[in-house]
């Protein structure tokens, strides 16, 4: 019946679309392992954006590339965490911030940073992504 191929279909196209969503992760992962902070870049309308995706926010284009930045931003916001959701995997207390990078990419991560050195709109630089796949400024 025509549900069923519809069902196939949309399967099929699925598993594909997450594919290229994890593909597109993975090339970032890998950059980030080595040091390089990279933000995708539309090459038809010049919108910046994170995380990776397969089309642009903006123009919803497809001709997108990362582009490695400088790694810096500003604490907009954070939190101290002190009850870990797999103390196995995260020690507390830790910060979690919100970074903001080239006064509109906010990012989510980890502050590798003591308490009293956390503020409001306090430099930060990329440091790392850790084995766990956790985003962590300092």
């Amino acid at each position: 019946s025509s549900r069923n191929w519809w069902s196939f279909f949309y399967t099929c196209n699925n598993d594909f679309r997450k594919a290229r969503i994890m593909y597109l992760w993975e090339e970032w992962f890998n950059l980030a392992k080595k040091g390089v902070f990279t933000l995708q870049t539309c090459k038809d309308c010049s919108i910046q954006q994170f995380y990776p995706r397969s089309f642009c926010v903006e123009c919803n284009e497809d001709n997108l590339e990362l582009e490695k930045i400088d790694g810096v931003g500003k604490i907009y916001s954070y939190t101290e965490i002190f009850r870990s959701p797999n103390p196995e995997k995260f020690t507390t207390p830790y910060i979690v911030g919100l970074v903001e990078l080239n006064d509109k990419i906010k990012i989510i991560c980890q502050l590798d940073l003591n308490t009293d050195d956390v503020s409001i709109d306090k430099e930060v630089k990329f440091k790392e992504v850790n084995n766990e796949g956790v985003i962590i400024f300092q």
